[in-house]
């Protein structure tokens, strides 16, 4: 202690060092070599097809590799000069390995996916150009049910009650609000949904008065990785007729539930996010082919969070390779991403300033420099065309009548697109 005490004693009884006493040290001789070192940039790499890039923050050069005959490598291709470009340019159009070659000379800007790298700009400007092609005015269908009335008078925000009655005035339209199906909300969460499906089945007068057993009566299936209460469902029902299956949705086998054996299944939700309504849709898949006496009497899903989208699970990768929206399936994760940019919005003080704003802002601020309309348009385009990928795939795998349709304005949701498939003519008006 008596030791301790005497060094702090001799440390406080020292005066505080100048600067030339910092120097003199050897942080400080380091620092000054830095500093002394900052402005020269050492020759440029002798090594063969090495990046010319140099990297100041690190003091070194780049160490990717570049195309043979040019300084910078695909990642700094933006320090190439013209004549550099125009013979890389002008190499790709006489190769004949088109692979080779298919993003090295475009002009690159920074990633959608993530700004610290970049990206070749044609894929851009191929979701615009393919996008506008393929995405056509999708039908508006706001519908509404009796069921959620009560909801309504109730509370003040009746969002969720809009989207929910309009989810099973589509249902009804479609013939799917029939006593003879299983109903299976996917992402049920609460089972707020699958109540009011409940409730609109009883005020149709379609569930039989003179089935008691469970089994006679249309049973729900709440799949769900989550384990929730079952929020405003009858306790007289609950063990009946409302079945909860906690699991994933990428593990569910539905072939394996005795309550929807020879049942049509309804396969419903609200909220389904992004891979998790691929995943539901392969699910129905491998429950059609799997031949048993079941079947899919039809789907309404509504479609949202496609920035949460996977390759490994998303069912209409073909469908975007097929229509050139993607060159490969790396550039998948840019499409869902840039997805979320028709929903970023823009912060409050930012929306004061008026239209004349929207058109301009952003440019210098935003690391694509695109403005915000444009970036808004581009998240919407690269939104529905992964919704067309799932809408062929509902059509030729599952074999349904399919269409996509704004089940709400977009006032009152931005996330306003809903999937119908059914096996039958869905109605005159399909996409």
């Amino acid at each position: 202690m008596s030791s301790v005490a005497e060094k702090r004693e001799i440390n406080d009884s020292q005066e505080p060092l100048t600067s030339d006493d910092i120097l003199k040290t050897d942080s400080g001789i380091k620092r000054q070599k830095l500093e002394s070192n900052q402005g020269e940039q050492p020759p440029v790499p002798s090594r063969p097809k090495q990046c010319h890039f140099y990297v100041k923050r690190k003091r070194r050069y780049c160490s990717l590799t570049t195309k043979l005959g040019f300084k910078y490598c695909g990642e700094h291709l933006t320090c190439a000069s013209e004549e550099e470009i125009k013979t890389l340019e002008l190499q790709n159009s006489e190769a004949s390995d088109k692979n080779s070659y298919s993003i090295a000379g475009k002009r690159r800007i920074p990633c959608p996916f993530d700004a610290k790298h970049s990206t070749v700009e044609s894929f851009l400007l191929q979701l615009k150009k393919e996008g506008d092609v393929l995405v056509p005015g999708f039908l508006t269908e706001v519908l509404d049910h009796d069921s959620l009335c009560k909801q309504k008078e109730k509370k003040t925000d009746i969002k969720h009650a809009d989207q929910q009655a309009s989810l099973i005035g589509h249902l009804e339209k479609n013939g799917l609000l029939d006593p003879k199906n299983c109903f299976i909300e996917f992402g049920a969460g609460k089972g707020e949904l699958s109540l009011y499906v409940y409730h609109a089945l009883k005020s149709a007068q379609l569930t039989n008065e003179k089935a008691k057993l469970p089994n006679q009566a249309s049973p729900f299936v709440l799949v769900d990785r989550n384990n929730f209460r079952f929020k405003g469902i009858p306790q007289k029902s609950k063990n009946s007729l409302f079945h909860r299956v906690t699991i994933d949705i990428k593990d569910l086998d539905l072939t394996k539930l005795e309550i929807i054996q020879n049942r049509p299944v309804v396969a419903f939700s609200k909220h389904l996010c992004g891979a998790a309504t691929d995943l539901t849709l392969r699910s129905l898949s491998h429950f059609a082919k799997a031949g048993t006496s079941g079947k899919i009497a039809g789907i309404v899903i509504a479609l949202c969070c496609h920035h949460a989208c996977s390759v490994n699970s998303y069912t209409g990768l073909d469908f975007l390779l097929e229509k050139n929206i993607i060159g490969d399936v790396k550039q998948f994760s840019w499409l869902s991403s840039i997805g979320s940019w028709a929903t970023c919005g823009l912060r409050d003080n930012a929306a004061s300033h008026g239209t004349n704003y929207l058109e301009v802002s952003s440019e210098s601020t935003h690391f694509t420099g695109l403005p915000h309309r444009e970036r808004e348009q581009l998240g919407y385009t690269a939104k529905r065309v992964i919704d067309l990928g799932r809408l062929e795939y509902a059509r030729s795998v599952l074999g349904l009548d399919s269409k996509l349709v704004h089940y709400v304005s977009k006032e009152l949701s931005l996330e306003n697109l809903a999937l119908v498939a059914i096996p039958g003519k869905i109605d005159e008006n399909t996409n």
